[in-house]
């Protein structure tokens, strides 16, 4: 839409706008205050001179000339999405909003003949044009519900196979008992963990006294209360993805989410 066009749009949705108020609308869309205002001045004063606005005294009104404007670029913008749309190489994935499009131009025109009348005109289509196209949609929607049938089979096969499989849960006060049981269970005496942020792994070394393997840590199953705790407590805003490795499952922390990795038998059981 046009920058007159915008301003118009406005002071439509808003009768009787203060000049001021209209200034603090537009302002974000140019480099500074004095840019907006030299912007709307000028469109304003063009626009009076076309009749598409009228002052009464501080206050702003769209004329109906203004108005008819408005929608005649509503009109062709429509018209000009929907051709598109329709003439397309794949229409078929454009079908929700050609459905929206046509919805609105169907609800429009039985208030507005002129668009009736513009779209009757100017559109690049025909009812066969949809016709055919619902039929596409037809033929696509057997194929989705087909490959939708094969995938459930898949995902049951792959759950017989025992594959890896998730569980999410919230990091917090309540589920970290829930952790450190699972830690608990593990059949060795220290713990693998790796964090991706470098500030938090130094910090981790050197409060906890830990051996370092590479970029891993090795922390005695009695420090994992203490290591969720410093997890937890971490800034969610500084970005720390944090990897516990156990002989029967990883479990991955992106504060305050917890993923639970392991074959799907086993998740089954928690």
């Amino acid at each position: 839409m046009t920058q007159r066009n915008n301003f118009l749009l406005i002071m439509k949705q808003s009768p009787g706008i203060e000049y001021n108020e209209l200034l603090n609308r537009i302002a974000s869309d140019y480099s500074g205050l004095n840019s907006a205002r030299a912007a709307l001045s000028r469109t304003l004063k063009d626009m009076a001179a076309l009749g598409f606005v009228q002052r009464q005294g501080t206050k702003l009104f769209v004329t109906d000339k203004g108005l008819l404007e408005i929608n005649s670029e509503m009109k062709n913008k429509l018209l000009l999405k929907l051709n598109y749309a329709v003439n397309s190489k794949e229409p078929v994935s454009e079908i929700d909003s050609i459905v929206k499009m046509l919805h609105a131009l169907i609800e429009r025109s039985k208030a507005d003949t002129d668009l009736l009348k513009a779209a009757k005109s100017s559109s690049g289509f025909y009812i066969s044009d949809l016709i055919e196209l619902k039929n596409k949609t037809d033929e696509r929607t057997k194929l989705f519900k087909y490959l939708s049938s094969v995938l459930m089979n898949q995902i049951s096969s792959l759950k017989d196979l025992n594959f890896n499989d998730f569980r999410k849960i919230s990091l917090s006060d309540e589920t970290i008992p829930m952790l450190l049981g699972i830690v608990e269970k593990q059949g060795t005496e220290t713990v693998a963990v790796e964090c991706s942020n470098n500030s938090f792994f130094a910090d981790v070394k050197e409060k906890f006294a830990v051996k370092q393997d590479n970029h891993s840590l090795l922390l005695e199953k009695s420090l994992i209360k203490d290591f969720l705790e410093k997890v937890k407590d971490f800034p969610q805003t500084e970005k720390n993805t944090v990897k516990i490795y156990l002989p029967s499952m990883q479990v991955k922390i992106q504060n305050p989410d917890v993923f639970l990795i392991a074959p799907h038998s086993h998740l089954k059981k928690l």
